[in-house]
């Protein structure tokens, strides 16, 4: 996909360094600014680009430069989705008859936020899989990553189900919003 003199395509070995750089620049929780609660590991990412289950697309400038990209699985962790607390049962029926593509990670270079990057790297994904329920998680508590729950909002996903765990990832007393988007 092409838009805002931007490419979308998806990620190879040789863009390891970049989405790494990228991911782990957000990892320290900020009012300010989106961020995110889990590093990538070298292996990890070589092994979602390289593997089936994951895809990663990356959006490139004109001059070869990576400023962001998104990462989509299509497994489902049943663990967690067996935990949700539904907000509506017509979204959950929704939800278990559908296409599910899960939306783990976005993220944009910064110095390059707020142009529309994000959005570019959604509305590729939702073009290529147009007949998907598209979903997300953004931590509410013990933090909440309030640029990330406007930004969905914004791209047309409701608040659906909650989560919530002792510990998750690391972080106590977790809890988190799932957010869909469908047609």
């Amino acid at each position: 996909m092409k838009k805002f003199g931007l490419i979308s395509r998806r990620a190879r070995i040789e863009d390891l360094t970049d989405i790494i750089e990228i991911n782990n620049s957000y990892l320290k929780y900020s009012e300010n600014q989106g961020f995110l609660i889990k590093k990538y590991e070298i292996n990890e990412l070589k092994n979602h680009i390289l593997g089936n289950h994951n895809s990663i697309s990356v959006a490139i400038t004109a001059d070869n430069i990576i400023i962001g990209f998104i990462e989509v699985s299509f497994l489902l962790d049943v663990n967690v989705i067996k935990e949700l607390e539904w907000y509506d049962e017509n979204l959950r029926n929704t939800f278990e008859k559908g296409n599910k593509l899960y939306i783990e990670k976005v993220a944009v270079k910064k110095g390059y936020q707020r142009g529309k990057i994000g959005m570019f790297l959604y509305e590729s994904i939702f073009a290529k899989y147009p007949e998907y329920i598209f979903y997300s998680f953004v931590v509410k508590k013990p933090f909440t990553n309030i640029i990330s729950l406007n930004f969905h909002k914004k791209m047309g996903f409701i608040e659906a189900a909650e989560f919530k765990a002792k510990k998750f990832l690391g972080i106590n007393n977790y809890e988190s919003v799932m957010l869909m988007k469908f047609e």
